[in-house]
This record gives C-alpha cells, sequence and structure tokens, in this order.
C-alpha cells in the first residue's frame, strides 16, 4: 500500500470516529471541526464513504452505513475478550451490586465494549459503545497507569494548570504507583459527582494491558470501605481473564541466599 493510500485511510478514520453514540448524525461542518481537515478534502471523502455504504445521508446530516453492522458482527464473534468477559462482568456485578463493564483505548479515549447492569434501582447506567476520557474515572487511571503513552496524552490533553502543576502532577503519579502496586483502582466523583468507580487491568499474551475491567456505582454504597472489600477480588477476576486471554504471570523471584543452598 502505498503512503498516499495510508494517508487517505487514516483520514477516513479520523471521519468514522466522530460518530459516538451521543453524536450519532453529523454534517459535513462539523465533521470538518471535529477533524481538522480541509473543507474540500472532508467533502470528498465523505462522498466516498456514503458510496460504499459506510456512512449514510439523511439530508444534511450523516450517519454510520448498514455496511458497518457486518464487520460489528464479526469482529464480535471473533474477539476473544467480547467472547470470554460476559460472564466475569455478571461476577464482578455480582461481587459488587453495582454495573459492570469493559473497556478498550479508543484513540486518546476508552470505549465500553460490554456492560452488565447492577439489578438495584439506583444504579450507573452505563452504555455498550459510550466513549470516555482517559483522564477521569478508575478504568482510565488503569490504562494511564500501565501505559506511558496513554499517561502522557491525558497529561497534555487535560493536565493541571500552572498554578499547582508540580504539585498534581506528584499526587497523579503517586495514585499511579499506588495502582500497579495493589492491582486495582478506586476513584471518587471524578466524572460525575456521586459516581464512584472501580478497575482493574485485562492483559493479554505479551502483557499488554488492552482493556479494563470496571464497576460504576452511587457514592453512598460504592464506599473506600467496600473498594479496599472487594478490590483485591477484581484484582484476582481480571488476572484469570489474563491468564485465559494467553498471559502469564512471571514467577515470583527466588530470594534464597548462595549460603542457603
Amino acid at each position: 500500500m502505498s503512503t498516499d493510500s495510508v494517508q487517505v485511510l487514516a483520514k477516513m478514520m479520523r471521519i468514522l470516529d466522530c460518530f459516538t453514540p451521543d453524536q450519532p448524525r453529523l454534517t459535513v461542518a462539523e465533521i470538518r471541526r471535529a477533524t481538522d481537515l480541509p473543507t474540500t478534502t472532508t467533502a470528498r471523502l465523505v462522498k466516498t464513504l456514503v458510496d460504499h455504504d459506510l456512512l449514510r445521508r439523511s439530508g444534511d446530516q450523516y450517519s454510520i452505513g448498514l455496511r458497518s453492522l457486518s464487520w460489528t458482527a464479526a469482529a464480535t464473534a471473533g474477539s476473544e475478550l467480547l467472547e470470554a468477559v460476559g460472564p466475569v462482568l455478571t461476577e464482578l456485578r455480582d461481587l459488587s451490586g453495582e454495573t459492570s463493564g469493559a473497556y478498550v483505548r479508543r484513540g486518546n479515549s476508552r470505549v465500553a465494549v460490554a456492560v452488565e447492569l447492577s439489578q438495584r434501582s439506583v444504579v450507573y447506567q452505563a452504555r455498550v459503545g459510550q466513549v470516555m476520557p482517559m483522564h477521569a474515572g478508575a478504568a482510565g487511571k488503569v490504562f494511564m497507569a500501565f501505559d506511558d503513552d496513554v499517561l502522557r496524552t491525558a497529561v497534555a490533553q487535560e493536565g493541571p494548570d500552572a498554578g499547582g502543576a508540580l504539585a498534581e502532577l506528584a499526587s497523579l503519579h503517586a495514585e499511579l504507583d499506588s495502582i500497579r502496586t495493589q492491582g486495582w483502582a478506586y476513584t471518587q466523583s471524578e466524572r460525575e459527582v456521586g459516581l464512584n468507580s472501580m478497575a482493574v487491568p485485562v492483559r493479554d499474551a505479551s502483557g499488554l494491558v488492552i482493556a479494563t475491567l470496571a464497576v460504576g456505582g452511587p457514592s453512598f454504597r460504592l464506599t473506600p470501605e467496600v473498594a479496599e472489600r472487594i478490590g483485591p477480588e477484581m484484582a484476582l477476576t481480571g488476572a484469570r481473564l489474563s491468564r485465559r486471554l494467553g498471559w502469564r504471570e512471571p514467577a515470583a523471584p527466588n530470594h534464597r541466599s548462595l549460603g542457603a543452598r
């Protein structure tokens, strides 16, 4: 594939990434502003996407085309993560009593790929396809803790202002160190007042954190005391799913001294 073809493909992906469950319909002008592509380039690529049924036009608005549904079905059927995560989310929902979900990275954001709603009356209403920031919430903090690229991007986009930058960055790094040590994250009212969350990493065979498992619920139920109680069990659940995906936890070092032989 030529360099020009790769660049065109990348621009098309930027256009398709503009569409979310919160913004399912966009005009060409809105797409241009979101992608920062030239007007003529945006119009040409949008027309190409419509011609190939990747976008659908209704008046002056566009939405994701029906052709993508076949890819969605194929991705769902072929994804080992999605195949394995269903029972795990049910387990986490029952452990915590709260809504559970699985998140993967998409660019500088995270997106929910599976959700199990709490059976209680007052619940966190998560949904599949929901796009959320990395810098707020336990799931984002886990990605930041185990991926330096995510951390740099999150700090650059939503970093503290100059007045308290050093102190806030020091606090953030201390929090991420704690997440790496204990294996789980807990946040309070970061994304929404009154909504607390917990999350653990999911690794692939190479050890890369490819997803997070999270639970979210009202602050009066998902308290720090509850987090301390269920955090270790959540970490074990994430490790079990990671092992199913091929990850092998490094063996503990042998601390015997030479003289003990």
